[in-house]
């Protein structure tokens, strides 16, 4: 089931950033479309201008992927045209997305219609099988595990049931070895976190939608290059850290001998 919800937040930045929090928390699977009044080369302006980063960083809470493809403004007024209506999804959502276009269909209004199509998830072989089948990996029983993988058997079929086979076998397994995750648990930050970390976690979703979004075309390789760069820096700071607060550690409990 599909819900709708239309809001009106009068383009407050608090506002923005309770409403992705409290989605981010929930953990549920949304699109969000909006006349986002933001213009960023990201999503086809011919600029980009202060207030789409701060609509990225509040996005980035939910790992969100932006729909928008091509340079087809999605307003015309008197003044011109531009790409401000947007579509997000949570990462979740986006392998289900089937379509996304703007229509040329007369709206009455200055803006164009966006038609998109999401896979009904009772349509699916496993639906939302990241959402529904998590397990803590800390209470696995090995032995249990092969054993139930062993002692299976895939009947031959088309790759697809043989696929579905597959992963019936394997979630089996899981049940019979691990005990559910709590999906709804809140998650702590983790000793090493930092704010340089936060920042450059952001940057690294901003390089990685931009090298989504150039797949196939001439800047392709440069983006890629890009989203390589920002990943190997969040790497040495996250490593940097964990060696930081070791250390710290260490130097405590070498104080208290």
């Amino acid at each position: 089931m599909m819900r709708i919800l239309r809001l009106n937040l009068n383009h407050c930045e608090t506002a923005q950033d309770l409403l992705c929090d409290t989605i981010s928390r929930l953990r549920i699977d949304v699109a969000i479309l909006w006349d986002f009044n933001a213009w960023s080369t990201e999503w086809g302006c011919r600029a980009t201008r202060p207030r789409a980063p701060i609509l990225l960083d509040s996005l980035a809470l939910l790992d969100a992927v932006l729909l928008n493809t091509g340079v087809v403004p999605t307003f015309n007024g008197r003044q011109g045209s531009s790409v401000v209506d947007l579509t997000f999804v949570s990462e979740s959502l986006a392998p289900r997305v089937l379509s996304w276009t703007v229509s040329g269909s007369y709206t009455h209004s200055d803006h164009q219609a966006i038609v998109f199509g999401i896979e009904d998830a009772g349509t699916s072989t496993r639906p939302s099988m990241r959402q529904s089948c998590r397990w803590n990996a800390r209470t696995l029983d090995a032995d249990r595990f092969f054993a139930v993988v062993s002692g299976a058997s895939i009947a031959p079929g088309t790759a697809e049931d043989m696929a579905s086979s597959l992963m019936d076998v394997i979630i089996d397994a899981c049940d019979a070895s691990m005990t559910k995750a709590n999906p709804r648990r809140r998650r702590e930050p983790v000793y090493w976190w930092t704010a340089e970390i936060a920042d450059l976690r952001l940057s690294c979703l901003r390089a990685r939608r931009l090298f989504q979004r150039s797949l196939g075309r001439q800047d392709e390789e440069a983006h890629s290059a890009n989203y390589a760069s920002a990943r190997r820096l969040l790497r040495t700071a996250i490593k940097t850290s964990k060696r930081r607060c070791w250390r710290q550690l260490y130097d405590e409990v070498d104080s208290d001998i």
